[in-house]
């Protein structure tokens, strides 16, 4: 009963809080409720899991933490999230060895296990499927006030593409390199910093790649109007011709205020990794608390809201032993190709 209140405390306050203070409250949280005994020695399992996943105020950070919180308390082990300059860092930490498991994109998977982009020719082959959620959409937005509609009214412009290495900073340096796109400046600063920038005069452009909407533009749109910006049909063959990684994605009309029709974009999947070696008890466990706190999860996060079984078969690389126990238990038929790494 103390869990439910707390979480249900949290889901009054998290509208006044910042994204850090979310995250502090929801770490204070598995403090609170999680059990006293250790998880150590639990079929091998560790005492924490260090959970890696992105800037702050982006996805994967302010999913993270009512995940680790109610995930790790259902399951008695501590999680502990870990702000990173992104995506393709997450992956990385998880070849060095560094975390257990990570916020994760399919597109930056890919390039992972293949050893492209990022990964510099280091085949990443110790990452694991957990679980895999909605579209992770690139969504680029500026202050309706300074009139920038177009891809091409990026140009001469000061744009932040979040944290340099980021999976939006990936995609972007592609739509630099792709379409001619010439800003006079590219920064990068974490969603929740380029927001004040934006709004001090100092910021065009901001962009975030995530769930929709994403966290960033929902919350500068409570300050002022904001301009979706999106790719021409043109624009987008031509990109995807060059980045067949990422898939066409739509943001629909009405998913930001004053949104009056559709806004053509790219994106792939988001999804939770875990190392290989991560016992396999642990992490189907950590799965059948997920789908367990389902609605609990989805009022903090609403990407959580649209979590299905069959989900986990967009992934693009294979799962964890204990993802695929869970899955099959669960009348999942999973391929080969995602049963053998």
């Amino acid at each position: 009963m103390r869990r439910l209140l707390h979480l249900s405390w949290l889901r009054r306050a998290s509208a006044l809080l910042t994204p850090a203070a979310v995250l502090l409250a929801f770490a204070v949280g598995v403090l609170l409720t999680a059990p006293g005994a250790s998880a150590a020695g639990k079929g091998g399992w560790p005492q924490r899991i260090t959970f890696v996943t992105g800037p702050t105020g982006g996805f994967g950070y302010t999913m993270s933490a009512p995940w680790a919180a109610t995930v790790g308390s259902a399951v008695g082990i501590a999680i502990s999230p870990e702000a990173t300059n992104g995506i393709p860092i997450n992956f990385r930490m998880l070849a060095a060895k560094e975390a257990e498991a990570a916020v994760g994109t399919s597109d930056i998977a890919v390039q992972g296990w293949r050893g492209e982009g990022y990964a510099n020719g280091h085949k990443i082959r110790n990452v694991r499927t957990m679980l895999m959620f909605v579209p992770y959409v690139f969504q680029m937005y500026a202050d309706a006030r300074s009139g920038i509609k177009t891809l091409s009214g990026l140009n001469g412009k000061i744009v932040n593409p979040s944290r340099a290495g980021s999976g939006t900073d990936v995609i972007f340096q592609g739509i630099v390199k792709t379409l001619g796109i010439k800003p006079k400046q590219i920064t990068h600063v974490s969603p929740a910093q380029a927001n004040d920038l934006m709004a001090d005069g100092r910021l065009d452009v901001a962009i975030g790649t995530g769930n929709i909407p994403h966290p960033a533009p929902s919350q500068y749109e409570a300050r002022s109007p904001i301009n979706l910006i999106g790719f021409t049909e043109a624009q987008e063959e031509k990109y995807l011709a060059q980045n067949p990684q990422l898939s066409r994605m739509v943001v629909p009309a009405g998913t930001f205020k004053g949104q009056k029709k559709d806004v053509l974009t790219v994106g792939s999947y988001s999804m939770f990794v875990a190392d290989k070696d991560l016992p396999a008890s642990l992490v189907y466990d950590l799965i059948k608390a997920t789908f367990a706190h389902k609605r609990d999860l989805a009022n903090a996060y609403g990407a959580f809201g649209h979590l299905e079984l069959k989900n986990i078969l967009n992934s693009p690389i294979p799962l964890h032993p204990g993802a695929i126990k869970y899955f099959e238990e669960h009348g999942i038929h999973i391929p080969d190709k995602l049963k053998h790494g």
